[in-house]
C-alpha cells in the first residue's frame, strides 16, 4: 500500500511546511471566518511550535466542547510526527485585534 507524502519519512523543512498546511485546512474548515486563520511556526531544542491564530469568535469552535476538536487537531500532529521525526506542539490563541 503506497504511503503519502505527508506519512512518509521526508525532511524536516518539508515536513514543517505540509503540516502546517493540514492544520491551517483542516481549521479553516472549521471556522467561521477562514481567511482570519494564520499560523506562525517557531522552531526550538524541542521541536516545532505552531502557533495558530484565529478570529476571537471562532476560539470555541477551534477548541470544541472540552477541548475535543483542538485535542483532534493535536493527535494528527502526533500521528505525524510519528512519521516524520519532528515533534510538533499546537497552541491556539486569538487573533489580537
Amino acid at each position: 500500500m503506497p504511503e503519502s507524502a505527508l506519512t512518509s519519512r521526508i525532511s524536516s523543512p518539508e515536513a514543517i511546511a505540509q503540516t502546517a498546511k493540514v492544520i491551517l485546512d483542516t481549521v479553516r474548515q472549521i471556522v467561521h471566518h477562514p481567511f482570519r486563520v494564520r499560523m506562525r511556526t517557531r522552531t526550538d531544542g524541542r521541536g516545532v511550535l505552531l502557533d495558530l491564530f484565529v478570529a476571537p469568535e471562532d476560539l470555541g469552535r477551534v477548541i470544541g466542547k472540552q477541548g475535543r476538536t483542538v485535542r483532534s487537531l493535536r493527535v494528527i500532529l502526533s500521528t505525524i510526527s510519528s512519521k516524520t521525526d519532528v515533534r510538533f506542539e499546537l497552541d491556539v490563541q486569538a487573533e489580537q485585534v
